[in-house]
């Protein structure tokens, strides 16, 4: 097939964009009968065999603005954002999905601000664990779209300033909490960007945090956890394996999964797993308790390979080219725990439950050192029944 009628500088092209449904031809009670998205054709040249008259790329997820006002100002929001993309080089067919940033990836105090906020996130990825890569990324997501209404989106990195960046957050009506947590993703990228000149002064720098009440984390009682285990073991098997050995080693999930069985020592009581948190990768002993054991023989027994994976597909162990994704842990248990179970207490709360138990028989030091925390300040965030301890050891003082 031909090119289609914009040509991109990759040799790609793509049709004009456009809205459906077209308000021209119908009343807005109408148009919001319908299914409403963006589209357009893409064609590229190397994959014409797989799509011969070019892919189809649409993108709805329009529906959950309810007045026909909103969806119409995010429907145009969305055309021009998927614009953008597309002349910045992002291939939006199903096998590539990759974005190409300009200049083979090298900074520029003259890029615009969301090219410069995404070669910042990708080469901050490198050096973070793939949770909190998510989570920054969610954020970026969230406020691509507000950056675009305000036209910030053509402001050139070098020209953005504090008033920019304020104006955003407080447009995106977030929570004290929410608030906060943008700020400091914001920053860090933006740090990434001074490092590399193209801003002389951090734009995040002097926005002040919020005050917030802290929101009381929810963690799983010894019984409810029990019988949680009990139906994973019938439905579940490899999960349920995985919940318990998650839950005894104080671990992070993105760093169990990439545990292959040449990492266990479990004649020692030690497995070794490769930190990714801190500033430099660093490969850490981490104990076996004894409760834990034989779980963790179980998952071993399986194996088939020292190379195996302990944790792959189902959670059983598995000879594959890379981890399965962090997010898989949070998945299974949101689909066949929090919603059968109907509980507000998330995959992160059997961590909680477990240093929680530990400080209280064995003290903070002990629960800092089986987490791996450089500081105790840490694992209290963890050992949330902590306070109550201390307040119900006030309430026994005696002045006789």
């Amino acid at each position: 097939m031909e090119n289609l009628k914009n040509l991109l500088s990759n040799g790609c092209s793509y049709s004009d964009l456009f809205v459906f449904p077209d308000i021209k031809k119908m009343s807005a009670k109408e148009a919001m009968q319908k299914t409403w998205f963006v589209e357009c054709v893409f064609y590229d040249p190397l994959e014409q065999n797989r799509y011969p008259k070019g892919y189809v790329w649409r993108k709805k997820k329009l529906a959950k603005f309810k007045t026909f006002q909103e969806r119409l100002a995010a429907a145009k929001i969305l055309k021009i954002e998927m614009e953008r993309a597309l002349q910045n080089g992002f291939n939006p067919m199903p096998q590539v999905k990759a974005f190409k940033i300009t200049n083979d990836s090298e900074y520029s105090a003259n890029m615009y601000l969301l090219e410069a906020l995404d070669l910042a996130f990708e080469n901050h990825k490198k050096n973070i664990g793939y949770e909190h890569s998510q989570v920054v990324k969610s954020t970026l997501n969230k406020m691509r779209s507000v950056f675009i209404e305000l036209g910030y989106d053509n402001i050139k990195i070098k020209d953005v300033e504090l008033k920019h960046i304020h104006l955003t957050l407080e447009k995106c009506k977030l929570t004290a909490y929410s608030f906060n947590k943008y700020r400091v993703h914001l920053s860090t990228l933006f740090a990434e960007l001074c490092a590399n000149s193209c801003l002389v002064q951090n734009p995040c720098q002097y926005i002040k945090r919020k005050k917030h009440i802290k929101k009381e984390v929810k963690i799983l009682s010894k019984d409810k956890f029990a019988t949680i285990y009990e139906f994973l073991l019938k439905e579940h098997c490899g999960f349920a394996n995985y919940a318990q050995i998650f839950h005894m080693s104080g671990c992070r999930s993105s760093e169990l999964l990439e545990i292959k069985k040449s990492d266990v020592d479990i004649d020692n009581q030690e497995f070794t797993i490769v930190v990714k948190k801190r500033q430099n990768y660093t490969r850490e002993k981490r104990a076996i308790i004894p409760d834990a054991i034989p779980f963790w023989k179980k998952q071993l027994d399986l194996c088939i390979h020292d190379n195996d994976y302990l944790f792959g597909i189902g959670f059983y162990p598995e000879l594959r080219d890379k981890a399965i994704t962090y997010g898989s842990s949070h998945v299974y248990w949101k689909r066949y725990v929090k919603n059968k179970f109907e509980i507000e207490e998330n995959f992160y709360s059997l961590k909680h439950f477990f240093l929680d138990m530990i400080d209280e028989k064995y003290g903070i030091q002990t629960a800092q050192e089986l987490a791996g925390h450089l500081h105790s300040r840490t694992s209290e965030i963890y050992t949330i029944k902590k306070e109550k301890r201390k307040l119900e050891g006030l309430k026994k003082i005696k002045l006789n």
